[in-house]
C-alpha cells in the first residue's frame, strides 16, 4: 500500500534561511553611529536569517590608511 501522507517514511524538506552579510569598515573606536547604522540591526537579523557579520579592513579601503593605525583600529573594532 501506500504510505500515509505525514507518515514517518516521508522525508520532510529542510526549511532553508535567507542570508545577510554586512560589515563595518574600522574607522577607530565604535561609536553611536555604527551602533545605530549597522550592530543595533545586526543584532536582531542574527534571529531571522543566517547572518555573516564582520569588520572589511584592507578589501574595502576607499581611501589612504595608515597599516599600523589600520590594524590597530580593525583589532579595536573586533
Amino acid at each position: 500500500g501506500e504510505a500515509a501522507e505525514g507518515g514517518a517514511g516521508e522525508l520532510k524538506k529542510a526549511e532553508r534561511r535567507k542570508r545577510v552579510i554586512s560589515g563595518v569598515q574600522p574607522t577607530g573606536n565604535l561609536h553611536l553611529g555604527n551602533y545605530l547604522g549597522a550592530i543595533r540591526q545586526w543584532t536582531e537579523l542574527q534571529h531571522s536569517y543566517d547572518s555573516f557579520f564582520s569588520i572589511v579592513d584592507l578589501h574595502a579601503i576607499t581611501v589612504p590608511h595608515d597599516p599600523k593605525a589600520l590594524k590597530r583600529d580593525t583589532l579595536a573594532a573586533a
